[in-house]
């Protein structure tokens, strides 16, 4: 939760997005932007760093790495490029991050925005509604790191942070005002 000086609630999110019950948060930074918030997120299977941004009055999750709870990972921003991330591990293991979020629209006019295990999915030749509003969500078991769209097909492919792939075949958007709700 964050809160206004005046100790009025400002805005909120939830670091856990999975069906574990107990979540806790380990370490919490900022970029050098002050746009971007990281977390180390610990659970009772495994360790992940998490990365959220706010547009929209709305924090979207858009990140989320995963390491086994033996890793003890740690993580710190670069303090020149706003989107670089630099972890390590016991192990010694390092690894750099450069972030890149690209907004797009398909051929078809559909918005698709990544929410953590979400994908938010609005046809703007439909309705001209801003995310985090959307005509309907798809709902994936763990979070979604990356997607990609193939509008011939109408077919979108998303890669979760349990290493998993999901593909999900789309009904014509003439028939996705049925869908809605």
């Amino acid at each position: 939760v964050f809160f206004e000086r005046n100790g009025l609630q400002r805005s909120s999110f939830s670091a856990n997005n999975g069906m574990e019950s107990i979540t806790t948060i380990k370490n919490l930074k900022w970029n050098c932007n002050s746009d971007l918030l990281a977390a180390i997120v610990r659970k009772e299977s495994h360790d992940s760093i998490k990365i959220w941004s706010f547009s929209n009055n709305h924090w979207y999750s858009k990140q989320e790495i995963r390491f086994s709870k033996q890793d003890e990972v740690k993580f710190m921003w670069d303090p020149i490029n706003p989107l670089r991330l630099i972890s390590w591990t016991l192990k010694g293991t390092i690894t750099v991050y450069n972030f890149i979020w690209i907004t797009a629209v398909t051929d078809s006019s559909v918005a698709l925005v990544i929410d953590g295990s979400k994908i938010l999915v609005t046809p703007l030749s439909m309705s001209l509604i801003p995310p985090p509003m959307c005509l309907f969500e798809l709902e994936f078991p763990s979070s979604v790191t990356e997607m990609a769209f193939w509008s011939f097909k109408n077919s979108l492919a998303a890669s979760l942070s349990d290493g998993s792939l999901s593909v999900v075949e789309l009904p014509d958007i003439d028939t996705w005002q049925d869908l809605e709700g």
